[in-house]
């Protein structure tokens, strides 16, 4: 039984072992189902600003996959302060300018591009064939404050030294500021030598104004092939307040501002119009939403701008790499949970540190395994040598009893001492062997024969010794030789019952 309960010590270990393997694994299990569980999207209120606008267009189709609705806002920094203070959840507008002081607003993802037109009168058209100096002189509409293009258009006027007209600069261009629905109205009322000469609209492709421009009032588009050169200006210009003194739209990013292609045959096809692809200057268009809209809600939507036929409706197609593109804005939480979900398990920066970890610890665990084999050898080895010295014990208990033997006579008393030192060390290594301090059942099995063996030699003197004490003297002189040899005989004849007939017997 002692045996047996050192056994079960040792498993309790391994048994503990697999119960949190068990619980580990249910908990695991728990975890994927809760995780893969679909969420339900909330319905969302979408603006991309003043109606009429290819912009509009896109939030209603976009408000169409997630079950949302579209709301009309004055301009942009309408859109955003709405957003701002949660009347709104989503908005599009175009980046490229410093939003102000709007702590609760996040970008949720990077979309197309708004491209600036610039739309002269067809019969000026020709003389912008070399350069923008044309501008000098003319009616030009920038459009109300507020609105992303007079920002992108009084930036362009001053980067190619262009100025308002005054008393300083009598030949410089004459300013006008149109909404676009102010625009329609006028373009609907008023004769065409009344229009301005030239209009600065950011619109995205194709834009239903600049369409109306093309086709009923005979407007032409030039190109701003020098995107890259302003751009870099960035460097060498400092911050200025351009677009508005409204709060929310601080001043143009230059290095926001990018190279964007107007196709040829978007707004005509006879005339072509533009007549081959036109370079201008472009700002991408930003999906903001407020910090406290769910991140669940916020993953489902980047599905569906990047993952649906809504995609492909632009020009170039949406892709989801646009989201590595470096933000104008602090990313949502929901956008960051979206980038997550899609990184690789493993990476190449992963590999590289898993190869310098593998390599760095390759030897660590090689010397840790030869150390582990050393000491298995060496605690196998110092059991072999404890029950070695319980074997030499007993073997120099054997000696003595033949010393014994070997005497003129043989006593009870030391024969008694050696029988008890032969139990005292048979229960020593039992406890310790059913303690766990001793393994190795072969060991312990045949160090039990050893000390059985001897303590039932050391017994059967003991008896032929006392039952030869009552004899006579010349018995009781007998050298030990002989009685071994009595001893011997008596052994090896099994007991007898009362009857005569031999009987077996348990030895130990």
């Amino acid at each position: 039984m002692e045996v047996t309960a050192g056994a079960q010590r040792r498993r309790r270990p391994i048994r503990a072992g697999l119960a949190a393997l068990a619980l580990l694994t249910i908990g695991l299990a728990a975890l994927a189902a809760v995780s893969l569980r679909p969420h339900a999207v909330k319905p969302l209120t979408f603006t991309a600003g003043s109606s009429g606008t290819a912009r509009t267009v896109f939030a209603e189709a976009l408000a169409s996959g997630v079950g949302g609705r579209v709301v009309e806002t004055t301009g942009i920094p309408d859109a955003l302060e709405q957003v701002e203070t949660g009347s709104i959840d989503v908005a599009l507008v175009p980046g490229t300018f410093r939003f102000g002081d709007l702590p609760h607003v996040r970008q949720v993802a990077t979309l197309h591009f708004a491209a600036l037109h610039l739309l002269v009168k067809a019969e000026l058209a020709s003389d912008f064939a070399d350069s923008l100096t044309a501008l000098r002189g003319k009616t030009i509409d920038l459009g109300v404050q507020g609105r992303p293009e007079f920002g992108i258009a009084a930036a362009l006027l001053d980067f190619v030294g262009i100025r308002p007209e005054s008393r300083s600069s009598p030949e410089g261009f004459v300013p006008r500021a149109l909404a676009p629905s102010d625009l329609l109205a006028s373009l609907a009322g008023q004769k065409r030598d009344a229009l301005p000469d030239v209009i600065f609209l950011l619109e995205t492709l194709p834009s239903p104004i600049v369409q109306t421009l093309v086709e009923k009032h005979s407007y032409r588009l030039v190109p701003i092939p020098f995107a890259d050169a302003f751009a870099m200006s960035a460097l060498t210009h400092e911050w200025r307040t351009i677009a508005s003194s409204h709060p929310s739209i601080q001043g143009l990013q230059r290095e926001f501002v990018y190279d964007t292609i107007i196709p040829a045959d978007t707004y005509g096809i006879d005339p072509p119009v533009p007549p081959i692809p036109l370079h201008t200057l472009g700002a991408r268009i930003l999906l903001v939403a407020r910090d406290d809209v769910d991140a669940d809600t916020i993953e489902q939507l980047i599905d569906v701008v990047y993952h649906t036929r809504l995609a492909q409706t632009t020009h170039p197609a949406l892709d989801v790499s646009l989201l590595r593109l470096p933000p104008e804005l602090p990313l949502h939480r929901g956008t960051i949970a979206y980038l997550k979900r899609d990184q690789p398990l493993i990476t190449g920066a992963a590999t590289s540190a898993l190869s310098a970890v593998l390599s760095g610890s390759g030897a660590f665990f090689g010397a840790s395994l030869f150390l582990w084999q050393w000491y298995r050898q060496r605690v196998r080895r110092q059991r072999e040598q404890t029950f070695e010295s319980y074997i030499r014990k007993v073997a120099a208990i054997e000696r003595q009893v033949g010393e014994l033997e070997r005497g003129d006579s043989l006593e009870v008393a030391p024969l008694l001492e050696l029988q008890r030192e032969l139990a005292r060390l048979k229960n020593e290594a039992l406890e310790r062997f059913s303690s766990g301090e001793l393994e190795g059942r072969e060991l312990i099995s045949g160090f039990l024969t050893h000390v059985n063996d001897a303590r039932d030699f050391v017994g059967q003197l003991i008896v032929y010794v006392r039952n030869s004490s009552g004899q006579n003297a010349a018995a009781r002189s007998n050298s030990g030789e002989a009685v071994r040899s009595q001893a011997i005989a008596d052994a090896e004849e099994p007991p007898r019952d009362a009857s005569g007939a031999a009987r077996d017997t348990n030895r130990g």
